[in-house]
């Protein structure tokens, strides 16, 4: 059985192989091409082993699904992004698994933004927000709010973008994690800049 902390390990962290490109509304691209595309390749290795497991673990099925729709997404190929976030969704709605649902709508909601579907991504994130409002998940508020902001922003509606915005930077100034606070900065400059 492949467990979630080998492929956790093995595998590189998307964040390490993308960055924010501040001319197209701080969406992600590949930092290096060619590194995503064999972590993609890694990590469709794992899902074709796990796939073939008796009794697999399902939350290493809700991270590859997760981790390829991301990975995707960042490649340009929304449609494939979005096949494997919806398996993912899928898998955690079956297992009753609401962290997993709340990641994957959140990644889902991203996804469809970049394929031009922003109301269905606000509709994802309205989901999300939805079943984190319990303080057991309340750790996925913030990133909620930072991608409808940026998805706001994306449709023009500034004065939405920055209210959601802030309200992700007073989130993450209270967890003190000072490259979310960052990167909800740049976003906010970006909004006074449009």
């Amino acid at each position: 059985m492949i467990s979630l902390t080998t492929v956790q390990k093995e595998l590189p962290s998307l964040a390490s192989l993308t960055r924010f490109e501040p001319k197209n509304f701080l969406r992600e691209i590949p930092r290096d091409e060619e590194k995503l595309k064999d972590a993609i390749t890694q990590a469709e290795a794992f899902l074709a082993r796990a796939k073939t497991l008796e009794m697999g673990d399902f939350s290493v099925l809700i991270f590859l699904h997760g981790y390829l729709g991301n990975a995707w997404r960042v490649m340009g190929e929304t449609e494939r992004a979005i096949r494997h976030l919806l398996k993912a969704l899928e898998i955690a709605r079956a297992k009753g698994e609401k962290g997993g649902v709340i990641r994957s709508l959140i990644r889902l909601g991203e996804a469809y933004k970049y394929h031009g579907q922003h109301e269905t991504g606000l509709r994802c994130f309205a989901e999300a927000e939805a079943l984190a409002e319990s303080d057991e998940f309340s750790m996925y508020r913030d990133f909620i709010c930072q991608h409808r902001g940026k998805c706001l922003m994306e449709m023009g509606r500034m004065e939405e973008a920055l209210s959601e915005l802030q309200r992700a930077l007073m989130m993450r100034r209270a967890k003190g994690d000072a490259e979310l606070i960052r990167s909800t900065e740049e976003a906010i400059k970006l909004v006074n800049r449009c």
